[in-house]
């Protein structure tokens, strides 16, 4: 061993061991699970959005007396 080497090797940080693994199998699974899983979240969120509109729109008709019918393009 010489002078200027040390015995231990470099010590790595977790991020810095992290950021030198490769991409596999294993990561390109997970990331598109994760995709589809934000697809069907995002989905999930536009249908309660439409639905709770549709709903509301009935409750208003029942509620107030002076509306007849359903009017749904308010």
């Amino acid at each position: 061993v010489s002078a200027t080497t040390s015995a231990q090797p470099a010590q790595l940080t977790r991020n810095e061991r992290l950021d030198r693994l490769p991409f596999n199998k294993a990561h390109r699974k997970l990331l598109v699970a994760s995709g589809i899983g934000w697809a069907f979240d995002a989905m999930d969120v536009g249908l309660v959005s439409f639905a709770a509109a549709f709903i509301l729109a009935c409750i208003a008709a029942l509620c107030l007396p002076e509306r007849k019918g359903l009017n749904l393009e308010d």
